[in-house]
């Protein structure tokens, strides 16, 4: 009949109709499960993310600064003070005990008493050193040994200032000259020079803070050509160079100057910054040959007082 077909022609397009409104919803269901699980999913990317960074601590401004760590006394530390102070006690007991038992402990035999020496005028008014005769007094069999001698005087521990020196060739039965001097240590000098001095001159080792330092004092016993000589030996000495034993002594400035101590000039030629070099005066009489500026200046000194 047409009205029941019409019927179920309704009933069939809404069963459809509810199928389809099914899918759809699961459908969309489906999308916004979808969507979420992709939301978590990125939501756990992030936080990942975020926990595999370094933290960065945010200091507050007042800690930007930052303040003098605490002395915490660690263990290493204790442990170390501690021996400090044993070690400081063991060393007060040992002092102690050499103080007041070693130091003192009396001979076996007892003390010894001596007789009171008398002393002599002359003996109190000599300083409580050795004396410099028996220091400066050297000597030899050749000139060769020269340099030998000197070396082991100065290694010796002389008093401050002037110490004469008195070298004897045994063998010739006289004082070697300054010739002698220079031959044996292989100094060049002028040629002809020696003949400018007397034969008598003084020679000492001077020592002062810096060290020990020559000295040589003598007379001109001929002017002529003596100003000449030394100009020759400056210019052959700024040319070559100072030697002394065939070996070559480095200076600060290859050349000599000019300087003046009461009004006494003299000529130097620096070798060292801790006053060592060449130093050497002329006037009146005297010829003055020193290898420090002090020693030069005390020498000056003493023949202004007529020493």
């Amino acid at each position: 009949m047409p009205g029941e077909d019409e019927e179920e022609k309704l009933e069939f397009l809404k069963r459809e109709e509810v199928r389809t409104m099914e899918k759809d919803v699961r459908r969309l269901r489906e999308m916004e499960a979808k969507e979420e699980r992709e939301k978590i999913a990125a939501l756990k990317k992030e936080i990942k993310e975020i926990e595999a960074k370094p933290e960065v601590e945010v200091l507050p401004e007042e800690t930007l600064i930052p303040k003098p760590p605490k002395k915490i006394l660690g263990t290493f530390k204790k442990i170390l003070v501690r021996l400090g102070i044993f070690l400081l006690l063991i060393f007060f007991i040992s002092f102690f005990y050499w103080f007041f038992g070693i130091r003192k402990h009396p001979s076996p035999r007892g003390p010894e008493v001596l007789p009171p020496k008398e002393i002599t005028p002359s003996e109190e008014a000599t300083p409580p050193v050795e004396k410099i005769e028996e220091i400066g007094n050297l000597e030899i069999s050749k000139n060769e040994e020269i340099p030998e001698v000197f070396n082991q005087l100065m290694k010796e521990k002389l008093i401050e200032g002037f110490t004469p020196i008195v070298i004897k060739n045994i063998t010739e039965n006289r004082l070697v000259s300054i010739e002698d001097i220079a031959k044996a240590f292989q100094i060049e000098v002028p040629k002809g020079i020696f003949q400018k001095f007397e034969e008598n001159y003084t020679l000492s080792i001077f020592t002062q803070k810096e060290g020990k330092r020559i000295s040589l004092k003598t007379k001109v016993k001929e002017r002529e050509g003596l100003l000449e000589l030394f100009k020759n030996w400056e210019a052959k000495i700024l040319k070559e160079g100072v030697f002394i034993a065939s070996e070559k002594i480095q200076t600060l400035v290859p050349y000599f100057r000019t300087s003046s101590f009461q009004k006494i000039n003299f000529r130097y030629l620096t070798i060292s910054k801790e006053d060592l070099g060449i130093c050497y005066a002329w006037f009146d009489d005297y010829f003055i040959l020193t290898t420090s500026f002090e020693s030069m200046k005390k020498i000056i000194e003493q023949l202004k007082q007529g020493l």
